[in-house]
């Protein structure tokens, strides 16, 4: 009798160690189609932005093309040039969301170039930014759409010439992308600039999409009124 009690004790336990390991195995399986399923989400609501994103960068640039024509034929078709080789550019990218900095940079060099044509003399761009950041990973156009909103918004009446900084670095976790307009100051709170302006929100959507509350965005007013200065900091990542 004990030695049959054992083996049913050895028989139990071993019943008992199968549907613990065939139950992990379950909730590992659960677990990846969780992740997976999330992933596809993110992926699709990423997509979905970028898709009205696009459209939103189209009408802007071919609104400038088109104040151009009667001013300077010879111009907009230059602008038009430049605009077909940056769209191929953007659809080249695919359904990627991350790319590296110099693929980000390299684009929005041939938009600050169409950008220009159109305000001639009356705006200056500048760049500081480490060259050892050249393979940090950073969303699809998260530099143009602000970039245009600094130059959209810091012109006004008394402001018809306007100076564009754009400054990136990073610390020992996180890049920093800071662009500074001596231009107007912000007439509104951020929050309602976001609720107003579509490339400002899809900017947040996308950032919220992929890095969740590990991010930071915000648009303020320069100390005196001496401009606005727009600054991103994103988990810092090759």
């Amino acid at each position: 009798m004990q030695y049959l009690g054992e083996n049913v004790m050895i028989y139990f336990s071993m019943l008992g160690i199968i549907y613990v390991y065939y139950y992990l195995i379950r909730i590992k399986t659960i677990e990846q189609q969780k992740v997976k399923l999330e992933t596809q989400l993110v992926h699709s609501k990423l997509n979905m932005l970028k898709a009205q994103l696009n459209p939103h960068f189209v009408f802007n640039t071919l609104n400038s093309i088109s104040s151009l024509i009667d001013i300077d034929k010879e111009k907009s078709q230059d602008m038009i040039t430049d605009f077909g080789d940056l769209f191929r550019d953007i659809l080249d990218l695919g359904n990627k969301n991350l790319i590296s900095l110099k693929q980000e940079l390299d684009m929005l060099k041939k938009y600050i170039d169409i950008i220009s044509i159109r305000f001639s003399d009356h705006l200056s761009f500048e760049e500081v930014i480490d060259n050892e950041l050249e393979e940090a990973l950073v969303p699809v156009m998260l530099l143009q759409p602000i970039i245009e909103n600094s130059i959209k918004h810091g012109y006004s009446y008394n402001s018809t010439e306007l100076s564009v900084i754009l400054r990136i670095f990073k610390d020992s976790q996180y890049l920093h992308i800071e662009v500074q307009n001596d231009g107007q100051p912000l007439q509104q709170p951020f929050n309602d600039t976001i609720v107003t302006g579509m490339g400002i929100k899809n900017i947040e959507d996308r950032l919220k999409t992929l890095y969740k509350d590990n991010f930071s965005f915000k648009v303020e007013n320069i100390k005196d009124n001496q401009g606005v200065k727009t600054s991103i900091m994103i988990p810092f990542g090759v």
